[in-house]
């Protein structure tokens, strides 16, 4: 059950109470404060040490009330009791927000991890200018460049020349459709039979990208 104070004459030690459940009568100062340490709530009133206070809209009325000595205790008691309730609530609450942080501090680890690291390649051939190799690269849309093992090679010439590898046999073997590390002679060459050269592999994909609708 939760009361209020309606109306109240503190000259008077009247004060008009009324509960949630609409029960409605006028009772004492003292009584209040009895109600209060028996653990009722009051959602416009609270207790102190010397009594209670009130909200009112010109600011919180401090009622100070003649208490007994057993009483007095008991009124004691109830504020360590509840002093204790509200540091234990503030020590959830603070509990729940570190869980929280540290909860969120795996979570943005965890995307950390799942991210791979972008390693910009190395330029292999590139033409120098005053000493200085410069990573600026130009060319038409048949440009040469390729990327080989994590490095960027200028031209087929560079990639032949870092491997010793003779740029005709090379370019001869990879328009056949040999893979890179056949043309270079690092793995040994497939039969014929198995070879999908670029031009047909070229119009396997634009067969594809046909049936799917995309020209």
């Amino acid at each position: 059950m939760i009361f209020r104070i309606v109306n109240f004459n503190k000259d008077l030690d009247i004060y008009n109470v009324i509960s949630n459940e609409g029960e409605q009568k006028n009772v004492t100062a003292f009584q209040i404060v009895n109600v209060m340490i028996q653990g009722y709530a009051f959602d416009n009133a609270y207790p102190t040490k010397k009594g209670f206070g009130i909200k009112t809209p010109n600011g919180t009325k401090f009622i100070q009330v003649a208490l007994d000595r057993d009483t007095q205790l008991k009124l004691i008691n109830y504020l360590d009791y509840q002093k204790k309730l509200e540091e234990e609530r503030q020590k959830q609450i603070r509990q729940k927000q570190e869980q929280q942080e540290q909860l969120r501090r795996q979570q943005e680890q965890a995307k950390k991890q799942q991210k791979v690291p972008y390693s910009k390649p190395k330029i292999i051939g590139a033409p120098t200018n005053g000493g200085n190799k410069t990573t600026k690269i130009q060319g038409s849309s048949k440009s040469q460049k390729i990327l080989y093992r994590g490095e960027l090679y200028i031209s087929h010439a560079a990639l032949c020349k870092k491997f010793n590898r003779d740029l005709n046999t090379f370019e001869e073997l990879r328009r056949k459709g040999y893979s890179i590390d056949e043309s270079l002679g690092i793995k040994p060459l497939r039969p014929e039979s198995e070879l999908v050269s670029p031009k047909q592999l070229q119009k396997m994909l634009d067969s594809m990208a046909i049936q799917r609708g995309e020209f």
